[in-house]
């Protein structure tokens, strides 16, 4: 991504940030520029982010009167600016024969959404950082990056990482699940046993009954109406023995259901956390592909360094030649 696509993308678009606090902030445009260019966040208040650059990657100026920045710089203003929290925005243009630049910016005025904007002058800017990456020629780290971010609809690696720990946390929760569903399980072992109890019971009133008739048989109707006969109480008897009847068949239904439902529920979670396992590997892959292509891109510009102060000290060697 080019600074004029970076610039195409965001123009317009109210609340740009990467965090909660600098969203719709003149700093949250700045740090989703840093965060497309793959550089360490820059923390702090506009005013701040001069002295809280990382060093490795930024080169720090200040603002004098023979030096002007170049398209891709962050401009710092001071705290004279923004209530004493200073201003920042992206240079578009600057030269040194004038005294105006052009710079796309954010909340100036207060609540304004990304735009490009003249300054006519450089009154309280303090000095503005460089990114030393775009030394190399290069705008953001890799195209694979990019692709990511437009994969999973995020402007930032920091969403794509709160993004893979959403996911994360959606896992553990389903293991959560599966943890109730085992618990359930057991309670259906438990009532299991319990209607067991209910049967060997049924079991023994039949053979009760048996023994107070002297029946020769084992039908507890049969033997229900001798026992009734006998004691004058059939009605309460009969309604005891339908009860008990009607009790069991609804617990067998009730937990024959849960048993059901429960099934269902645990497949569909293994299914979810199947898939978002693959998916979450996948991410984690490509990371960590890109982490290596990033390592080998900053020993690069390392050797370019390395090679670009030989020049200068040849230069120098060469000058101090009578």
């Amino acid at each position: 991504m080019t600074l004029q696509a970076f610039i195409q993308q965001y123009t317009g678009v109210a609340h740009t940030g990467d965090t909660e606090a600098n969203k719709g902030q003149c700093v949250g445009l700045v740090e989703v520029y840093i965060d497309t260019l793959g550089l360490t966040h820059d923390w702090g208040n506009a005013k701040d982010l001069l002295a809280n650059a990382n060093s490795a990657d930024f080169q720090m100026f200040e603002n004098l009167a023979n030096s002007v920045p170049t398209a891709g710089d962050i401009i710092v203003w001071g705290a004279s600016w923004g209530n004493g929290n200073g201003h920042t925005g992206i240079c578009v243009s600057a030269d040194l024969q004038s005294t105006s630049f052009v710079c796309f910016e954010q909340n100036d005025p207060t609540g304004a959404a990304p735009q490009v904007k003249t300054y006519p002058t450089y009154t309280g800017v303090i000095g503005w950082l460089h990114p030393k990456i775009l030394d190399g020629g290069m705008t953001v780290p890799n195209t694979e990056l990019a692709t990511l971010f437009a994969h999973y609809n995020v402007k930032s690696s920091v969403e794509l990482i709160a993004m893979v720990d959403e996911q994360l946390k959606f896992l553990a929760d389903a293991r959560a699940q599966v943890q109730l569903l085992t618990e359930k399980y057991a309670d259906y072992d438990k009532i299991t046993a319990t209607a067991t109890q209910y049967l060997q019971q049924y079991d023994d009133l039949a053979m009760w009954l048996k023994e107070i008739t002297g029946s020769p048989t084992d039908d507890i109707a049969v033997n229900k109406a001798e026992v009734v006969t006998r004691f004058g109480n059939e009605s309460q008897l009969h309604q005891q023995l339908n009860d008990a009847q009607k009790s069991l068949d609804g617990e067998k239904q009730r937990h024959l259901g849960d048993v059901a439902d429960l099934t269902k529920k645990t497949n569909d979670l293994d299914v979810a956390i199947q898939k978002q396992q693959q998916e979450n590997t996948a991410l984690l892959t490509q990371l960590h592909q890109l982490q290596d292509q990033l390592s080998q891109q900053q020993h690069t510009q390392q050797k370019i360094s390395w090679i670009q102060h030989l020049i200068e000290q040849w230069q120098h060697l060469l000058k101090g030649t009578p």
